[in-house]
């Protein structure tokens, strides 16, 4: 039985091809060519991510602060300029009969502005943003977190993300139901689905009580 939900935000929560990734993408890569100064047809958070998918690491290993990339990137989008509220979203989060956590890469301004702006702020009990975890900007210290907090057992989580190496990686390893919003399947114990309009599909397949 699932007892809880961990969600990724941006990629999970709305579509991985919406402007608002190409925004914040674009965004990060500006600010990170002004720093390193950079010429402007560079694309530095291309090459960053090609190495290291998890971009809080590579900001650091710079010499810059999670902070700064916070407010300079995150904290200057307005999630409401890209996004509406999303009733078929509302009416999933609705159904799920459990507690709601989000534990994402964004600011903690940035991340209430966006689930204000998809109506879905009132399901989320908590939002943990990695930046509160200094040792390795890792997820799975939130999924550990969140396990001891709700005093649930691993195999009681659902964890939900776009991202394979930063989301679910951390999940299976801990013993996480997975759930891999992607349009490749990766082989291991881990679900996939296309978008997070799929996600009763996976509770059907589980026979978990959605509403």
């Amino acid at each position: 039985m699932i007892k809880c939900f961990i969600f990724d935000q941006d990629g999970t929560l709305y579509s991985n091809k919406s402007e608002l990734i190409a925004a914040i993408k674009e965004r990060t890569n500006s600010w990170l060519m002004y720093k390193l100064n950079k010429p402007k047809e560079e694309n530095i958070y291309y090459t960053l991510k090609q190495k290291n998918p998890n971009i809080i690491e590579d900001i650091t290993s710079l010499g810059y602060t999670v902070e700064e990339y916070h407010r300079e990137v995150f904290d200057k989008i307005d999630p409401k300029k890209y996004l509406m509220k999303d009733e078929e979203l509302i009416k999933i989060l609705n159904g799920l009969n459990s507690q709601i956590y989000t534990v994402t890469f964004g600011s903690y301004k940035y991340s209430k502005e966006l689930q204000l702006a998809l109506g879905i702020s009132h399901f989320i009990k908590k939002t943990y943003c990695v930046e509160d975890n200094t040792v390795n900007y890792s997820k799975k210290f939130f999924y550990e977190l969140i396990a001891k907090e709700e005093g649930l057992k691993f195999s009681e989580i659902c964890v939900v993300g776009d991202n394979y190496y930063i989301d679910i990686a951390p999940a299976i390893e801990l013993g996480c139901i997975s759930v891999h919003i992607s349009d490749k399947e990766v082989a291991g114990p881990n679900f996939t689905i296309q978008n997070i309009y799929e996600l009763p599909k996976v509770l059907d397949i589980l026979n978990i009580d959605y509403k």
